[in-house]
């Protein structure tokens, strides 16, 4: 697995275990409070931004398979 990809897959697994840890706490935690709006808030966000990441990874990957299947040089290119 490249570089990338790892990161990638690293930076999901972080919001998503964020996103629990952010659902257990409203679940303890009073969600008609103060905190409990900024919690449901910061729940959201976290969601959009695992979303966005998913994005970027289908992004990465289409764009892999493109650069995998295009050589760098025509062959024409390649002879001169």
């Amino acid at each position: 697995m490249e570089p990338e990809n790892d990161f990638l897959e690293n930076a999901s697994m972080m919001i998503d275990y964020a996103k629990k840890e952010i659902k257990q706490f409203m679940d303890w935690t009073n969600r008609r409070t103060v905190y409990g709006a900024t919690a449901e808030s910061i729940a959201s966000d976290l969601e959009e931004l695992l979303n966005d990441v998913k994005r970027l990874k289908r992004e990465y990957a289409s764009r892999e398979r493109a650069a995998n299947k295009t050589p760098a040089f025509s062959p024409r290119q390649q002879q001169a």
